[in-house]
């Protein structure tokens, strides 16, 4: 888990102890001095949870993640003599039932080229947004 989303894993554990009951504890890697980079996308629905007509018009309802959703980026890395392209493709929460549960949202590594993402494109019910030029360890609610 990535608790101060950072990049860096952290663990969390929990404990029983017949007399105290339940204990948590977390860990963080503090002393990893990485330049591992990442971006992070959750695609959320836009849906109300109750009534929305009642609210100003400047209220956005954010919803809920949906399931299903591709994103998608592509980049350039600098290869040994010349810059090469390189694309990812992810599903947001690919499970329907019966598996373990997947996180909320998508993520990619990056590895160690702080490159701009040149492109980034996510495909919600058969119609594609794109966004140019994502800077590295961002995070996109879209």
């Amino acid at each position: 888990f990535d608790l101060f989303e950072d990049g860096r894993p952290d663990v969390l554990t929990v404990s029983r102890d017949k007399s105290s009951g339940f204990q948590m504890a977390a860990y963080t890697n503090t002393s990893q001095d990485s330049d591992a980079y990442f971006i992070k996308v959750v695609v959320l629905s836009g849906a109300c949870f109750h009534n929305c007509r009642n609210k100003s018009s400047s209220y956005v309802p954010y919803g809920t993640n949906s399931g299903g959703l591709t994103v998608s980026y592509r980049s350039q890395r600098a290869g040994p003599e010349t810059f090469d392209s390189f694309q990812s493709v992810s599903a947001q929460l690919p499970q329907s039932a019966y598996f373990s549960l997947q996180t909320p949202y998508t993520i990619f590594g990056l590895g160690l080229a702080p490159n701009f993402i040149d492109y980034l494109w996510v495909n919600i019910s058969s119609k594609v947004h794109s966004w140019p030029q994502i800077i590295p360890n961002s995070q996109l609610y879209i």
